[in-house]
């Protein structure tokens, strides 16, 4: 069993929107993934740049099969809501793009949304 690390031993690099934002990040942890490993500090530790390059490279020749699919529904979806007079790219459909979010919705403009749904 390995120890618990000390507050000096801990690697902390950010997460969340640097994650979205970073692609070479993101193929890092999908590799790792892929390897079975959990830390990817220690696989691109590792890993030579180059050996890094070149699964950068071989995942644009040959991508995730899933990654494929994710595109070929967003470019169906697309289709089927241009379809019906809507005007979205496939881009609109991806789950990692960052929107600008508003305010969310008070509970008064939630039961005004409501009533006029349902017609009370």
């Amino acid at each position: 069993m390995r120890k618990p690390l000390r507050p000096e031993q801990i690697r902390h690099r950010g997460f969340g929107k640097k994650l979205r934002g970073d692609n070479r990040r993101r193929l890092a942890f999908r590799i790792a993934a892929s390897a079975g490993r959990l830390d990817v500090d220690a696989m691109l530790d590792a890993v030579s740049p180059q050996q890094f390059d070149e699964w950068i490279a071989f995942r644009q020749i040959e991508p995730d099969p899933l990654d494929r699919l994710a595109e070929i529904l967003k470019l169906g979806f697309a289709a089927i809501v241009n379809a019906w007079g809507g005007d979205e790219t496939p881009g609109y459909f991806d789950p990692g793009k960052e929107e600008a979010t508003g305010s969310c919705l008070g509970p008064a403009q939630t039961e005004a949304i409501m009533r006029s749904v349902y017609g009370e």
